[in-house]
């Protein structure tokens, strides 16, 4: 009997408690959501029960895959690939590009511009704890979580920034 990649999944994830799987997702345009998009490739990887995963940008030319918003949060392990090197991916300098969460993330032929992480606004004091710190703005282009596992491979970074908040004002 011949069985496919995803009957051998399910088969070894039946037979050994663990699915040995892998996704492929593709990116085909530039766009910020939809399908085809580098957001949605994104969001389906999150989506996914797979362990291994790969998204692959195939746009053609040197198209720049510009950011309206921060990118999910990747929670999956996946390798991130362009079939055309140095494909750019522009955080417009107000959004943050790529972090990982629980996750190993390896980076392959892209470059990432104009990402921002900004903290949050620290509390104003207005309860009797008293003001709070300004959050942390972590990883402008890049944010990985502690203990997880980041590769990168011909990857150009500039222009990207981590900015922490504000501070509270401390009034009562």
């Amino acid at each position: 009997m011949v069985f496919g990649p995803r009957a051998f999944c399910v088969l070894t994830g039946l037979m050994f408690g663990q699915y040995l799987c892998a996704a492929s997702y593709t990116v085909t345009n530039n766009t910020n959501s939809g399908a085809g998009s580098l957001r949605q490739a994104l969001i389906d990887l999150n989506s996914s029960s797979d362990s291994s995963n790969t998204i692959t940008i195939t746009i053609p030319g040197t198209s720049t895959i510009t950011t309206a918003a921060d990118l999910p949060i990747i929670q999956k392990n996946v390798t991130i690939t362009s079939t055309n090197a140095g494909q750019i991916i522009d955080g417009a300098s107000n959004y943050r590009l790529f972090a990982g969460y629980k996750s190993s993330i390896s980076l392959q032929g892209l470059t990432l511009t104009n990402g921002l992480a900004q903290g949050g606004r620290g509390s104003d004091g207005a309860s009797y704890s008293g003001a709070g710190g300004g959050g942390l703005g972590a990883g402008g282009g890049i944010y990985i979580d502690k203990g997880q596992t980041l590769t990168l491979a011909d990857i150009s970074i500039s222009s990207c920034t981590a900015r922490g908040g504000n501070g509270g004002d401390g009034t009562l």
